[in-house]
């Protein structure tokens, strides 16, 4: 049993935690390591880091930059720094949705995708002892927006600054509430989106999707509850709401997060799915018009108060007085800004 511990000195945890890190860029993340000596001697150690899985390392993905060597004099502690270099050109693929994240193979993509394994500490008598790491990254693209004056006239131009491919669509932005870095769950921006649908899909012919934009990547929907409260005449009185909810609390053997719209104060409404990607900061609740109480004609006649928020739990039904993690109210119309036929 070694005499000598180490742990992060920020966390007091035998663990390097760099967590989720959305990437449209070289990161460098640097993790401050305390290593406390027990024993009456003096210890030197060789230090090296070890990936758990070969394929981890061989991507060239996350290298790390430490001390060669550490004394540790006898009962004396020391801290040295651990530099983490994540280069999101070089990640592999990011498989994990939210249909696998809530299978039997989610724990395989995740293991896929996640880069863990221990930075090795070595004495002079070749015995160790490790303190291990982990860290989940994702590669994100990055949009630059542009405007040039050309002969034919304004020429809008939208630039991947980032470090994947990726589809984009332009969506007017509902509510910007901009960054608050002192929340945990920090709603930056919001948008509805309608697309037209068969009658027996949705009895008013079209749904809603709700977009929220977290100002941080998302693991999971399970961590928090996802809120949007629609007083649809203005009374002052929320009307409807939609809602993230395991798919487990209906008695169904899943544990997909679903999107739950009903009556406000009520526990009985419609089901239908939630669309978001692991990692992603972006989620999106779909609904039928009818069940938030509007139907085609109402869009962009409205006068309606939407209230979008974040609960530490997604059976916070009620809107609390603090709001758990984040709120933020607009005025809507619902405009018809576009009506997209699925």
């Amino acid at each position: 049993m070694s005499a000598t511990a180490a742990w992060d000195s920020s966390t007091k945890q035998a663990a390097l935690a760099f967590g989720l890190l959305g990437l449209n860029e070289t990161a460098y993340i640097t993790k401050t390591v305390t290593v406390k000596n027990f024993s009456g001697e003096s210890k030197t150690y060789t230090l090296a880091d070890e990936a758990r899985f070969a394929n981890d390392a061989e991507t060239g993905a996350l290298t790390m930059e430490y001390p060669s060597t550490l004394t540790v004099p006898a009962g004396q502690t020391v801290t040295f720094d651990v530099v983490a270099t994540i280069d999101p050109t070089k990640l592999p693929e990011w498989t994990l949705d939210s249909t696998v994240a809530s299978s039997p193979d989610g724990t395989a993509e995740l293991t896929s995708v996640e880069f863990d394994g221990a930075l090795m500490f070595t004495d002079e008598s070749e015995e160790t002892m490790h303190l291990v790491y982990h860290v989940l990254p994702k590669a994100y693209g990055s949009v630059e927006l542009g405007t040039e004056l050309t002969e034919d006239g304004v020429l809008r131009t939208v630039t991947n600054t980032g470090s994947v491919d990726f589809d984009t669509a332009l969506v007017a932005t509902m509510i910007d509430s901009g960054v608050d870095a002192d929340k945990q769950f920090d709603i930056v921006s919001t948008s509805l989106e309608y697309a037209s649908v068969p009658a027996e899909t949705c009895e008013a012919g079209a749904i809603v999707f709700t977009n929220i934009t977290m100002r941080d990547p998302v693991a999971s929907l399970h961590s928090a509850g996802y809120f949007m409260d629609v007083d649809v005449d203005g009374d002052g009185v929320f009307d409807f709401t939609a809602q993230t909810l395991n798919e487990s609390a209906f008695g169904r053997d899943s544990a997909a997060v679903v999107t739950f719209t009903r009556p406000f104060g009520a526990l009985s409404g419609q089901l239908f799915g939630t669309i978001h990607e692991p990692g992603s900061n972006v989620l999106s609740m779909v609904s039928c018009a009818d069940a938030l109480g509007l139907t085609i004609a109402d869009l962009g006649n409205a006068s309606a108060t939407v209230a979008f928020r974040v609960e530490n739990s997604a059976f916070d039904f009620f809107p609390s007085v603090a709001y758990d993690e984040d709120l933020v109210i607009s005025n809507y119309s619902f405009p018809l800004l576009s009506l997209i036929h699925i």
